[in-house]
């Protein structure tokens, strides 16, 4: 508590957290406790402040009720459970019509309300080889993640899975995961091509038996 030397009184509150401090002739409420305000824990804080005087017998007091009401702030990030996720899936042709979920991945954010709110984005594809094939796969807002182009027995993709929060431009926050999936054989899939089409130019007057193409 503060004494204040001009009227005789001396200040405080109900709550510990906040105290009442003078300068001049003006009286403020402020915050002393470090990281006590939590949106996601307390929006409003109901305290009495109170004024008691300090030169008289009877030491008579005034009290006020402050209701302090906190405002949300963006101060936690998506969080995947795990830095990495492994998955396989079917060798085959697939497109959005008959593509399958390979897997899903899950963030959590511990931000309430809009700030909470998480959307997915693959932000690179690349395969053991080091080829980058943005668009082989696709991920939906629940996190599902499918194929929806040719993948071929053998290979091995590399996904990373960003998460991002529902911030401004300013102050939204992000976190990312790794995705593996393997391309397994599938006996009851029909034959896959790497592309859904090929050009090539030949010379005219060519013999028989002469490679122009060579299928894979």
């Amino acid at each position: 508590m503060y004494t204040d030397p001009y009227p005789g009184y001396v200040f405080g509150t109900s709550n510990p957290a906040f105290s009442v401090v003078t300068q001049g002739t003006l009286n403020y409420v402020i915050l002393t406790q470090e990281n006590y305000l939590d949106y996601e824990t307390t929006q409003q804080f109901q305290l009495q402040v109170f004024a008691t005087e300090v030169n008289t017998a009877e030491r008579r007091t005034g009290t006020i009720t402050l209701t302090v009401n906190i405002l949300d702030a963006n101060d936690n990030s998506p969080v995947f459970p795990g830095k990495v996720y492994a998955s396989s899936v079917s060798a085959g042709f697939y497109t959005p019509g008959n593509s399958v979920v390979i897997t899903t991945v899950h963030a959590t954010d511990a931000d309430s309300g809009v700030f909470g709110q998480i959307s997915y984005s693959i932000t690179s594809v690349v395969n053991s080889n080091g080829v980058n094939a943005t668009g082989l796969f696709n991920i939906d807002f629940q996190g599902q993640i499918r194929a929806v182009g040719t993948l071929v027995q053998g290979q091995k993709w590399t996904l990373t899975v960003m998460a991002a929060d529902g911030g401004t431009r300013l102050n939204q926050r992000v976190a990312t995961t790794a995705v593996i999936i393997d391309v397994n054989y599938s006996g009851n899939q029909p034959p896959a091509f790497p592309a859904n089409s090929y050009s090539i130019a030949v010379s005219e007057g060519l013999p028989p038996t002469y490679s122009v193409f060579q299928a894979m």
